[in-house]
């Protein structure tokens, strides 16, 4: 699926509907105007796309702003961490981590196993490492932006909000007065 963009974008619209702008729109907003912007984990892009290891600092070129949008659900969980603590290494200002969480086996009741297989086959393309367990839930993914997903420390000042199933957090590098 990562491999064509139309493919990831009909799914984007199939996952997210309507709310998939929303997200990008409010992460765009916060990123503040004549910033320079790195987007990690940029799926199909659309921008001067230059390919790298999220996990290398070579892959990387220092900006105002780094941006991780719906990118962390496809990486083991043992390796966020390390992968954030890389994007926050090269962000100048701040860190913007959008990130969408699982609606909760209640919801999904007896679906879950049928869901799960589905969502696995599709992300396990060769590209992706996603799991179906993988993707927190609402309370898992509030705790870990609050304690800045192991990888960005605790004295950092930090902006939880919420939009649809998503989760977005901005760590600011220099103190923002409230």
């Amino acid at each position: 699926m990562y491999r064509s963009p139309r493919l990831y974008r009909l799914s984007l619209n199939m996952f997210h509907g309507r709310k998939k702008n929303s997200v990008f729109l409010g992460v765009a907003e916060k990123v503040g105007k004549g910033k320079s912007v790195l987007d990690v984990g940029c799926g199909p892009a659309g921008f001067d796309v230059r390919l790298g290891n999220g996990f290398e600092d070579s892959s990387y070129t220092d900006a105002d702003v780094v941006t991780v949008c719906n990118v962390l659900h496809h990486l083991e969980p043992e390796k966020v961490d390390d992968f954030l603590g890389t994007a926050y290494k090269h962000a100048g200002e701040k860190l913007i981590v959008a990130e969408n969480y699982a609606v909760g086996n209640k919801k999904l009741g007896p679906f879950k196993k049928v869901f799960g297989f589905f969502y696995d086959m599709i992300d396990r393309d060769g590209v992706s490492d996603g799991h179906f367990d993988h993707v927190p839930t609402k309370e898992q993914l509030l705790e870990y932006a609050q304690k800045g997903f192991g990888a960005v420390p605790s004295d950092v000042q930090r902006e939880i909000s919420e939009n649809g199933r998503n989760v977005t957090v901005v760590y600011h590098k220099k103190p923002v007065a409230s």
